[in-house]
């Protein structure tokens, strides 16, 4: 059973993807294994009011169990909290995003720190998208910088009730910033983890039940993250944990997923 943290669907402006539809990513996870896939809209990165997009695919994704809708959220923007009411109200949404460099957000402003304060009072979730692509890949007019971690560690530190799913980490920041990671609420996903015995050093540097699996699915194989985690030479507890157990706890997906379909 696995558990998708780190997933999109929608179109993304430049270059043509697998699959675009929530449809099409349910029939993609399900052939790959994965149970359940938290999704947020690749249209949102780009919106500066994300609302419509989130409620095109909250609408889309309403009859698909095996789908849980992640909106992206402007902190900056004067409606937010309303829309998070409705989201949890008609959605029962299980988790909130941001992409810091998409969306010009910055960890010293006012406007995130009462974003911050809101979802620690409902006790939200928040994934916090460090990269979307490779740097070196991106269009030349259209260079988005990785999200720096310090600033934004720093701040969500002092908001212990959230958990924070800092996604698109890679091996180095992890093993930089092991300490941020096992003294904080914080938790990182698979899908930038590369390099030979990836799994078993996360699990070294910060704990088994710090690590959620994540494709970044359609911009990268699902299949690749999976196979992250097959070839780990890790215990079945850990391998467990990794691929929906932290997940569930995190996120509070209690259900059995086994008996879910579309």
């Amino acid at each position: 059973m696995i558990i998708d943290c780190n997933a999109f669907t929608g179109n993304w402006p430049f270059g043509e993807l697998p699959f675009t539809l929530p449809v099409e990513l349910a029939d993609a996870a399900s052939a790959a294994g994965i149970s359940r896939s938290l999704i947020s809209p690749l249209e949102a990165m780009f919106h500066h009011t994300p609302h419509s997009v989130n409620m095109n695919m909250l609408e889309r994704t309403r009859d698909f169990h095996t789908l849980s809708p992640v909106p992206v959220i402007n902190p900056e923007m004067a409606d937010y909290a309303d829309n998070i009411k409705q989201y949890l109200e008609e959605y029962s949404i299980i988790a909130v995003r941001i992409a810091p460099e998409y969306q010009s957000l910055k960890a010293d402003s006012p406007a995130i720190r009462e974003f911050l304060e809101l979802l620690q009072e409902i006790g939200l979730p928040l994934i916090i998208q460090i990269r979307m692509e490779d740097t070196r890949c991106q269009h030349p007019a259209f260079l988005v910088p990785d999200c720096p971690l310090e600033p934004w560690m720093k701040l969500l530190a002092a908001f212990p009730g959230i958990p924070v799913l800092f996604a698109g980490i890679k091996m180095n920041e992890l093993a930089a910033n092991r300490e941020a990671f096992t003294s904080n609420n914080f938790f990182t996903d698979t899908s930038w983890f590369d390099g030979v015995n990836c799994i078993e050093q996360a699990i070294n540097a910060i704990g088994n039940t710090k690590v959620i699996f994540g494709s970044n699915a359609p911009l990268f194989y699902m299949q690749s993250n999976i196979l992250k985690l097959e070839r780990a030479d890790i215990s079945e507890p850990d391998a467990a944990a990794i691929a929906s157990g932290n997940a569930s706890a995190i996120f509070r997906i209690y259900t059995d997923l086994r008996s879910e379909s579309k």
